[in-house]
């Protein structure tokens, strides 16, 4: 566990192979040379909660997304059972705050605030606020990957080369009950590179968008669903104590000490 730690001045604070059953909390990263929290390989079992992640970038300003999952180039990495929550992300130099790389799996990010982004270079294809990227058709084709994208606030995402709010790929998300604002361009964009059989539909459903300046929703030949697609099945970990517990389960402890004595 990682709790209420600051970190600056470093390169790539957090780069985790094959990690699991590991907690990211209340942490302060900021003053980076890359990317913040970076999690691939077999990793599993992961939360990321109430974090302040920003000013990242400072070394290779493409490559330093706020919370990157997975990897960029083939062979893909399965990283499963990510919780990425009320965390608040921006000026992520020219990379995304969120980004999920394919063979991702069982995957929330809920009620984070990312904001005042510049994504994307003349050489990187860094399309948005939350980018969730292509599913990898040799694994697992067809088989929903259980993305979700739900209660966030996404906002002010300009140029740079891109300026989504959320992207929305042939990994097929849940993308719902989202607040996205004031971006240069879409609300949501659609990326249907491997697009074929084994994608996976999105699911857009309750989602407000203002003020992108070229609309809510990008023309796309992938299928949605504007539909509810139910409630998450997915939660944070439970294995271990807050420090809420430990206080309040120190006193019983100290009388039953004092009652062996």
């Amino acid at each position: 566990m990682f709790d209420g730690l600051t970190l600056e001045n470093s390169n790539q604070p957090f780069y985790c192979t094959s990690i699991d059953h590991c907690l990211f909390l209340n942490l302060e990263i900021h003053n980076t040379g890359q990317e913040a929290i970076h999690l691939r390989g077999a990793s599993h079992d992961i939360d990321i909660r109430n974090c302040r992640i920003y000013d990242t970038g400072h070394y290779r300003d493409q490559w330093c997304e706020g919370i990157y999952i997975g990897m960029g180039q083939p062979p893909f990495e399965a990283v499963e059972n990510v919780w990425i929550e009320g965390n608040d992300i921006h000026h992520t130099g020219h990379a995304e705050g969120i980004n999920l790389k394919a063979r991702s799996t069982h995957i929330t990010i809920r009620g984070n605030r990312v904001h005042d982004l510049t994504p994307g270079t003349a050489t990187q294809h860094n399309e948005a606020g939350i980018s969730c990227e292509a599913a990898d058709l040799t694994f697992r084709p067809g088989v929903d990957p259980d993305i979700w994208i739900e209660r966030n606030e996404v906002y002010n995402v300009r140029f740079g080369r891109w300026a989504n709010g959320i992207q929305a790929s042939t990994m097929g998300a849940k993308i719902v009950h989202n607040h996205i604002h004031d971006c240069q361009q879409y609300g949501i964009e659609f990326n249907d590179y491997l697009n074929g059989p084994g994608a996976c539909p999105n699911w857009l459903y309750g989602n407000t968008i203002a003020d992108c300046a070229a609309g809510a929703v990008n023309p796309t030949t992938l299928p949605y669903q504007n539909a509810d697609p139910g409630p998450n099945p997915n939660r944070p970990q439970t294995w271990y104590a807050s420090e809420s517990d430990v206080v309040y389960a120190k006193p019983l402890v100290e009388r039953l000490l004092a009652s062996l004595n």
